[in-house]
């Protein structure tokens, strides 16, 4: 189905016991990462299940995840504690510098910066329609394949644009996620069950995910 990488952030997908905990990639493709500036303390309440709660200067680094295939699928669930980023220009989701990602800008709309055979890396010039406000847990996601970009927000479309189609550029960047890299563009907020796939999922396939997410348990 095209997964890469899974990282739910549950109690048992992370290993606290090193001296920087594993976070365990449940894709199967072993992409575990480590916890930078994270601490048991960091658990919080996700939308489904444990998620993570990162202050504006830590992240978690994972392996080099290229994209080799024409499309790409980045997802995750995000609870911002404030909309003015802590660098004053954007929230990175997850990151892959100089290849692919996923971020909330400064007026709190979902935004993927990109690198193609075409275009060099920048932010999409199209974000989305819908403002995150903070305190409440919203599901992004952006697609990109050889026909554009497209968000989505909560399930549904939110929006795109084609100044970036095509084949992604690849490169020894390793992927993070809570920031763009070791210095910049960190997250203030909560991230919860973080997916990327080496395609780009359907509007049906992006509404599951959605609603796994938001499925009740009966006690």
């Amino acid at each position: 189905n095209g997964l890469v990488g899974y990282w739910s952030f549950d109690g048992y997908d992370i290993d606290w016991s090193s001296t920087t905990a594993e976070i365990l990639d449940r894709s199967g493709n072993n992409n575990h990462g480590n916890a930078v500036g994270l601490t048991k303390n960091s658990a919080t309440i996700g939308k489904r299940g444990q998620a993570l709660s990162f202050d504006g200067d830590d992240y978690v680094e994972t392996a080099d995840i290229d994209i080799t295939n024409t499309g790409v699928t980045v997802a995750g669930w995000v609870k911002l504690d404030t909309i003015n980023p802590p660098d004053g220009v954007s929230q990175a989701i997850a990151s892959k510098p100089s290849s692919y990602g996923l971020e909330i800008n400064s007026a709190g709309k979902v935004t993927c910066v990109l690198a193609t055979e075409t275009k060099s890396w920048d932010w999409c010039a199209t974000k989305s329609n819908t403002t995150l406000n903070t305190n409440n847990w919203y599901f992004v996601a952006f697609t990109e394949d050889a026909n554009g970009y497209k968000y989505y927000v909560n399930g549904e479309y939110d929006g795109g644009g084609t100044d970036y189609k095509g084949t992604i550029i690849t490169n020894d960047n390793n992927l993070f996620i809570g920031s763009r890299g070791y210095f910049s563009r960190f997250l203030d907020g909560a991230i919860d069950e973080v997916r990327i796939y080496n395609r780009a999922l359907s509007a049906d396939e992006i509404r599951r995910l959605y609603n796994a997410g938001t499925l009740k348990i009966r006690k």
